[in-house]
């Protein structure tokens, strides 16, 4: 169901007057309002919280200015100023249908007496206003100068909406004076229940015209003023603006996982971290250093504090638990849930990582720190906005990559999806390995891909085994690893964060003859390149193959390409407004966590002909629902929240997986090397000798030994290893006079890999699902 976009939900969140809004929700005849605040600056934020709910929930927005961190579920106390009039009218409805749509008839009724209403208002020497259509009937809104809600000029509101009332003749809402009052978000749909016998369907709120630039009536403020305040409105106020609370406010509940924690891998955990991040410590430990760093502001150092301590993968359970016994700031104790968990970790996981670095300022010049999010203009973000909910995003995005790096279109495609497996909670997660010759472009291609994603998305490093148990990286992070030299300790971290790829990864040691449990955050996307794959079959089996194009044809189009920027006096990787466009999108997309459902992944409809690898399957289903996710502001959701792939993205799936004979590097886990040198042996007879292999590929003899057997020729790996029936057998051949020569000779008679890539998946019935 369509939603506003971020330049309608901005223009209307402007004329209201709002930096900072809420969006609240209900179900029609349920209990469970939910409510969620945004920053103007992130209007995206909201667009996505109401797409969600949109049709399904009642969706309403703040009338007033509300105040700087105001509660989670605001009321009148949160309210800083009254900023305009609500002029409400409704449909009339019998008794018993309040919770039921409006029919058009009496929608209509309500919608024909705006006209009436601002022509008294014209009457007075009063703006218009903002008209529009809402879920039950129709309204004004009209802005005037910000006000101070005491509970005279309140009362003074209640009265201008009798004298409206009155005095036009119109069915207005006199009890819309109230300041936490709120009024349907335009663009969403009413959410009552329906009738169609009695012709009772949901409409649309939308304005009447143009949304115009807000336009603040001082006049219409002097004409309340004037008022007498309505008297029972004035007591009422009176008695909440100076009621002493009975008991303390009741507060957010703490997250689900407040139970109990495990202390000793808390403390041991923070040890470890304490002794690699000085930083850290001096925050815990609240040090002149750290008081100076920070200005002595307090919030602002648990702020990053908690920033720090998020990056390092604690649940907000573990780090109530470190603020409250373990830091001494203090004032995490002096506070309550507001403060602690609405104002800060909910904040914190909101992706507000921005905020937290500037709030813990050493973070920007810490090289283990999580890189700083740049910003990108907003008109840039509504453009990206744009493509995400209108166009292909995917050939958008393959264009721009194609503009950087000639050639590999599906490759690259493959490795942006591996990119968004981590925001998909039904994916296991895919990981990039590219390999081919060197100088090959695999490396141009990788720099390609991350060049074209925003800054934090991405880790570009060599690091030991055991680096990232100790440095902080947010979860869904890319770690880049080029030309990666074949390690046991690290392939060990490889395969143990990507087979478990939505769960914490742990490790325990010992520091300073102490014990200590160190982990890796959730869902890293290892890239990998190197020239063969070194690393060993049970990882490279949760890596998605990809090999350059190394074709002459290819080599002649890239020299072409660089030839034209030399021509051009352009660099190799220029940040254009179209790279930018494509990193607000994928900010965009990286900002919600979804499901998604293929409804013909079935055995009876979608045919798999790749059963002998068992990852094989779970990797294109991976790719499928990232192509998915990629179009999610095009594609529907279910009643659940999950979204519905579709069968163009099960044919561009499809396409990326089998894209340049990637089906074979799937069903074989070889590089194009490797296979090349396997169908060359089949293609002579099932024998083939070393060094004719090396003249036939135009390579080294040493190439071919590689190719066999490893790199290293200690450690299983090769053709030697990865296929059945491959041998190299070393013969002695008669060179006459009786000489004899020993040669290497290479031995298989069949290589199964795809002759026709199209048969690995098949989609039966497609007409059914179309």
């Amino acid at each position: 169901m369509t939603a506003p976009t971020v330049e309608e939900l901005t223009r209307f969140i402007r004329f209201l007057g709002h930096e900072r809004f809420a969006i609240k929700s209900v179900q029609t005849g349920e209990k469970g309002a939910q409510e969620a605040h945004f920053d103007l600056i992130n209007a995206n934020r909201a667009v996505d919280y109401i797409k969600l709910r949109n049709g399904k929930r009642q969706l309403w927005v703040n009338v007033q200015r509300l105040k700087k961190g105001s509660k989670q579920y605001h009321d009148f106390a949160d309210v800083e100023a009254i900023t305009n009039i609500f002029l409400d009218i409704d449909a009339k409805k019998p008794d018993d249908r309040k919770d039921h749509a409006a029919t058009e008839f009496e929608r209509g009724f309500a919608v024909a007496q705006l006209p009436t209403v601002r022509a008294w208002l014209d009457g007075q020497g009063l703006k218009p206003g903002l008209a529009f259509k809402s879920g039950n009937g129709g309204g004004l809104l009209l802005p005037i100068p910000a006000t101070e809600p005491t509970p005279e000029f309140i009362a003074k509101v209640a009265t201008f909406l009798k004298v409206v009332r009155k005095e036009a003749d119109v069915d207005v809402d006199t009890a819309t004076f109230d300041p936490p009052r709120v009024c349907g978000v335009l663009g969403t749909w009413n959410s009552k229940f329906e009738d169609e016998k009695e012709g009772r369907k949901n409409h649309l709120r939308e304005a009447i015209g143009e949304i115009p630039t807000r336009d603040e009536d001082g006049r219409l403020l002097r004409f309340i003023e004037e008022l007498t305040p309505d008297p029972d409105a004035l007591k009422t106020w009176t008695e909440k603006f100076n009621q002493t609370p009975t008991a303390e406010e009741a507060e957010p509940e703490p997250p689900e996982d407040a139970g109990e924690i495990d202390v000793d891998f808390v403390k041991a955990k923070l040890d470890a971290l304490s002794e690699a991040d000085p930083v850290l410590l001096d925050l815990l430990n609240w040090t002149d250093e750290a008081k100076k760093r920070h200005g002595k502001d307090r919030s602002k150092a648990e702020f990053g504090l908690c920033g720090k301590l998020t990056a390092a993968g604690f649940t907000d359970t573990q780090i109530n638990w470190i603020m409250s016994n373990v830091s001494r700031i203090g004032k995490w104790n002096e506070e309550g849930n507001h403060y602690r968990f609405e104002m800060t970790l909910n904040n914190i996981r909101a992706n507000d990582a921005e905020e937290a670095a500037e709030k813990c300022t050493t973070c920007g010049n810490d090289a283990s720190a999580p890189p700083k999010p740049e910003p990108i203009a907003e008109d840039i973000v509504a453009e990206a906005r744009n493509i995400l909910e209108f166009k292909d995003p995917i050939e958008y995005t393959l264009d721009v990559f194609n503009s950087l790096h000639v050639g590999d279109r599906s490759a690259g495609g493959i490795m942006y999806c591996c990119y968004l497996t981590p925001q998909i909670e039904t994916s296991r997660g895919a990981h990039p390995k590219l390999t081919g010759k060197s100088g090959g472009g695999k490396s141009d291609m990788a720099a390609a891909t991350l060049h074209t994603l925003p800054s934090e998305a991405y880790h570009k490093t060599g690091l030991s085994p055991k680096a990232l148990f100790y440095h902080p990286i947010q979860r869904g992070t890319i770690v880049f690893c080029d030309d990666y030299k074949q390690n046991d300790d690290t392939d060990a971290v490889i395969k143990q964060t990507s087979s478990e790829f939505h769960e914490h990864y742990y490790h325990r040691t010992v520091l300073k003859g102490k014990p200590a449990v160190l982990s890796v955050p959730p869902e890293i996307v290892w890239m990998i390149t190197s020239v063969d794959s070194d690393q060993d079959l049970q990882c490279l089996n949760r890596a998605v193959p990809i090999d350059v194009d190394e074709t002459p044809e290819q080599d002649k189009r890239v020299a072409d390409h660089i030839q034209k920027l030399a021509v051009r006096g352009e660099v190799a990787r220029p940040v254009t407004r179209e790279v930018l466009v494509v990193r607000a999108m994928f900010r965009i997309l990286k900002s919600e966590r979804l499901k998604v459902s293929i409804p013909f992944g079935g055995p009876e409809d979608l045919i798999w002909n790749d059963a002998g690898n068992r990852r094989n399957l779970p990797l294109f289903l991976d790719i499928l629902q990232a192509v998915t996710f990629w179009r999610r502001f095009q594609r529907d959701v279910d009643e659940e929240g999950r979204l519905i792939a579709t069968v163009k993205d099960f044919d561009t799936a499809k396409a990326l997986y089998v894209g340049d004979g990637r089906g074979e590097s799937f069903k074989t886990k070889l590089t194009g090397a490797e296979r090349k040198l396997a169908k060359l042996i089949v293609a002579e007879g099932g024998r083939l000798e070393q060094s004719e292999a090396a003249i036939l590929m135009g390579v080294s003899g040493g190439r071919i030994t590689q190719l066999v057997q490893g790199k290293d020729s200690k450690k299983e790996g090769g053709l030697l290893y990865k296929v059945t029936g491959f041998s190299r057998i070393s013969e002695k051949i008669d060179r006459g006079s009786g000489r004899s020569q020993a040669i290497n000779v290479l031995y298989l008679n069949e290589f199964d890999t795809w002759k026709d890539s199209e048969a690995v998946v098949i989609l039966r019935n497609r007409e059914k699902w179309e």
